[in-house]
């Protein structure tokens, strides 16, 4: 989808062409975004200031390997630290032509701000920009060389998440080696999957996000169904926003723009939330706390577009887990001579009681019953109490003349 800018027109939200507004800043760079106060359909689903009362990031280096970042950025301000320019020695990335860089660290930074609805995911964390890319339509501008710099930069930055917003569609063995360098110094990488698939297109496999222990994000509209562009298949771990997103442009003001990269950003600042919560818990852990507590998406079972579903940072941080993984009832084993001989006392035992638990009862019932009948002995005097047999009386056939009851008086 064409990258878009957002302005304001008569007091309603406007979507306009990247060409609609002049750049500002270095000739051939991406136009300043505008002005947007409604809060973006992201913010609105994953709402994470329900988790602010808990963690805001706070203490965590995020490296973003992307295009630089715009240190000069309002909502970015104090957010951004000195990194690298990949491309450029010298450089210290915070500087951004293509804009995407800019856009990806705000998602993950931005700042809350008066009359804007947008904001990041983490905004006490802090950005380390690791320029790898002068563009925003394809892979780094330094092919998986420069991006092996940039990851080695990156873990030796204090990091301890790294954003990689490109994907490269070759298994480079080096790089490779520095993600699994940067695993082993216990740093959570997140890597978009890629914008690769669709109509046409070959869905190729996409790195670093294909290698061992790398979560690989994939992108949702706002329906939560994929995008038709984000790759699909065993590399995908999760799936985040990731088209019409809104975030924080270079230049100034906010844009609008399309991709996995967004997603990606997405679940880096929710790794940031959770390690700043848990400062001690291990990569490996924050990974699977975040797969763990996911969304179901409307994929189903389609795991290849969807991973474990849509990246939730509230229940990530929220939810408590089991500590084990559920395990298999034993299965029933061979009766021994032991048990057999165990089971058969136990019949003879429940036998028995069954047994005295009757002779109680009747016990008891005889025992009411003569404490009934002694009472009524007595006041017989223990003679037998036989009730005499009714007189019979004849009655005549006919009925007897009446009887005068009063005689009548002589008169």
């Amino acid at each position: 989808m064409k990258r878009l800018l957002v302005s304001a027109v008569a007091g309603a939200a406007v979507l306009l062409p990247v060409g609609a507004l002049p750049a500002q800043g270095a000739p051939n760079c991406a136009a300043a975004g505008v002005a947007y106060a409604p809060v973006p359909w992201p913010q609105r689903m994953l709402d994470v200031e329900r988790i602010w009362p808990l963690t805001r990031g706070g203490g965590i280096k995020v490296a973003v390997l992307d295009s630089g970042t715009d240190a000069g950025h309002p909502q970015l301000a104090g957010r951004i630290q000195p990194g690298t320019d990949v491309l450029q020695p010298g450089g210290d990335g915070r500087a951004d032509c293509a804009g995407r860089g800019t856009r990806t660290a705000g998602i993950v930074v931005a700042q809350p701000a008066t009359g804007v609805g947008f904001h990041g995911v983490a905004p006490q964390a802090t950005v380390v920009p690791v320029r790898v890319s002068d563009n925003e339509t394809s892979g780094p501008s330094g092919g998986s060389t420069g991006m092996v710099a940039g990851l080695k930069f990156a873990a030796n930055s204090g990091a301890r998440v790294i954003l990689v917003s490109f994907a490269v569609y070759n298994a480079d063995p080096a790089l490779q080696a520095e993600v699994a360098a940067a695993v082993a110094r216990d740093i959570l990488v997140v890597a978009a999957v890629g914008d690769d698939n669709g109509t046409n297109r070959p869905n190729r496999t996409p790195y670093p996000a294909a290698f061992p222990d790398v979560l690989g994000v994939g992108a949702i509209d706002e329906s939560t169904l994929v995008t038709q562009e984000s790759g699909a298949g065993p590399f995908v771990d999760l799936v985040a926003p990731g088209a019409e997103v809104v975030s924080t442009q270079r230049g100034g003001g906010l844009a609008v723009d399309d991709g996995t990269a967004y997603a990606a950003a997405f679940v880096a600042g929710a790794a940031a939330l959770v390690r700043a919560r848990w400062p001690n818990m291990k990569a490996s852990d924050v990974a699977r706390r975040l797969t763990a507590t996911a969304a179901p998406a409307p994929g189903g079972l389609d795991t290849a577009a969807y991973g474990s579903g849509i990246v939730d940072p509230y229940a990530a941080v929220a939810d408590q887990l089991a500590g084990r993984s559920p395990a298999a009832l034993p299965g029933l084993g061979k009766e021994s001579e032991s048990d057999r001989e165990r089971a058969r006392n136990w019949t003879s035992s429940a036998n028995l009681a069954l047994l005295l638990v009757a002779i109680a009862v009747l016990t008891t019932l005889a025992c009411v019953g003569v404490a009934a009948a002694l009472p009524r002995g007595r006041r017989a005097r223990w003679r037998p109490r036989v009730a005499a047999r009714p007189v019979q009386r004849h009655e005549d056939e006919e009925p007897a003349p009446p009887v005068r009851l009063f005689a009548d008086r002589e008169q």
